[in-house]
């Protein structure tokens, strides 16, 4: 799976789940390119925020997914296979009004809740479309918050096993004398 794909993956998932329901004129879904590298993240976790603030239409109390890109790892068992690990995360946030925790744990519970929806339907996508080894167990979830405008919700962190073998096997036909 690549990017696009990916990222068609979490759009469809924010159109189809009922809390979220996004469109491209409500703007429930964004996504934003974070680096591994601390000094490249830094800069990017400062645009993150200024997507929240700008591109962001979701109303208080309103559930929306912002997709985080992932990172690749590449194993070698060694023989003949080869294979992609991807990395990836995704936040479902709401903002809620400052100090009233209250406020803030019920939204934390809330987006928590739709956070493994949507991790419910990427596994059972996985499995029903690709040659994916995804399972909840490669998963983990955050709370997080205050973030941007007191957004408040989940991180949910996983990682799934793809073959690469064909991929990654030198081509001469891709490259020049």
């Amino acid at each position: 799976m690549r990017l696009l794909a990916y990222t068609q993956l979490f759009r469809d998932a924010a159109k189809a789940h009922v809390a979220i329901r996004y469109t491209p004129e409500n703007g429930r879904f964004v996504r934003v390119l974070i680096a591994s590298d601390p000094i490249a993240k830094q800069l990017d976790l400062s645009s993150f925020y200024d997507v929240l603030r700008s591109k962001l239409k979701a109303k208080p109390g309103q559930p929306f997914l912002v997709l985080q890109n992932y990172d690749l790892d590449y194993e070698d068992n060694g023989g003949e296979h080869l294979s992609r690990a991807p990395q990836g995360a995704y936040y479902v946030l709401q903002k809620v009004a400052p100090g009233d925790y209250d406020a803030r744990d019920a939204a934390i519970d809330g987006c928590e809740e739709i956070a493994e929806d949507l991790l419910a339907y990427v596994v059972h996508h996985h499995r029903e479309n690709y040659k994916i080894r995804m399972s909840v167990r490669d998963c983990f979830a955050e709370h997080v918050g205050p973030i941007g405008d007191n957004h408040v919700g989940v991180r949910m962190n996983f990682r799934w096993s793809e073959t690469a073998t064909q991929d990654l096997t030198y081509n001469p036909d891709k490259f020049t004398a």
